[in-house]
């Protein structure tokens, strides 16, 4: 659901997301690395997105692919099914809005780290305990309709966090700096704030985590993903089932998002 600035709902979206992490398995097998093709081209994780609702986006997919070279391009693509053509996405692309984010933001951030390609300075400006939200076992959140859509029942936790600033050193990026608290026990950012090259802050991400005691893990989609344009005085809230799948590699290849697209 998007929401402009009087708050009044002006979109609302269906998607379906797979990903699959190919390195560094724990909780599924095959563990450790997905099979020796992964392995040899050292790729991290693979995810596309289907678009179901509104007609006019039904189709439409977004694939990913992430390498753990910094050196290496991680090929974006889209099928749009209205030109039964697949755009592949260059570097800048990625920097191009998708509702309240850039492409980059997905998952809070999904740039490629490189020292050659909009590098950046790095630097930890605070540790201390934030309240952040994180469901415990199973989400009680919900949206009130009829109150604003305000968000009810949501879980906070105190959690100790590391606050780190990564200042952009070239100009030709669209952010000049990006501030995340990320979670110091497991490594999540949960708020990420981008400021454009003004100073200007333009767009926050706010994501829930639920904690799984059962199985001890952590779910990274959460329960809710608040998303907003403080420039253009807009926000999206997003609130995803997650479930664990069985995926394949052939899952994740043009083939299968051109059938899925269809």
């Amino acid at each position: 659901m998007s929401f402009d600035k009087n708050l009044a709902m002006d979109g609302y979206n269906q998607t379906v997301n797979y990903q699959i992490k190919f390195m560094g398995r724990t909780l599924f097998p095959p563990y450790g690395w997905f099979d020796e093709k992964a392995k040899r081209n050292g790729k991290f994780r693979s995810f596309f997105n289907l678009s179901l609702y509104p007609r006019e986006r039904s189709g439409t997919v977004l694939l990913s692919h992430k390498y753990d070279d910094p050196d290496k391009l991680d090929p974006w693509m889209v099928y749009v099914p209205s030109l039964r053509r697949i755009r592949k996405m260059n570097p800048t692309d990625t920097q191009d809005p998708a509702g309240d984010m850039a492409y980059d933001d997905m998952f809070s951030f999904s740039q490629k780290i490189t020292p050659k390609r909009y590098p950046y300075k790095f630097e930890i400006i605070a540790e201390r305990e934030y309240l952040i939200p994180i469901e415990y076992n199973r989400t009680k959140a919900w949206i009130d309709s009829k109150e604003g859509y305000t968000l009810r029942d949501a879980q906070f936790m105190r959690r100790p966090c590391y606050v780190l600033q990564m200042t952009q050193l070239d100009p030709n990026y669209i952010y000049s700096k990006r501030i995340f608290y990320i979670d110091k026990e497991n490594f999540i950012p949960t708020l990420c704030a981008n400021y454009d090259q003004r100073g200007q802050l333009y767009r926050t991400q706010i994501r829930s985590r639920i904690f799984m005691p059962d199985t001890a893990q952590i779910v990274l989609w959460g329960t809710h993903t608040r998303q907003f344009d403080h420039i253009d005085l807009h926000s999206t809230f997003q609130m995803p089932i997650p479930f664990p799948a069985s995926l394949e590699r052939k899952d994740f290849t043009i083939e299968h998002v051109i059938r899925r697209g269809k």
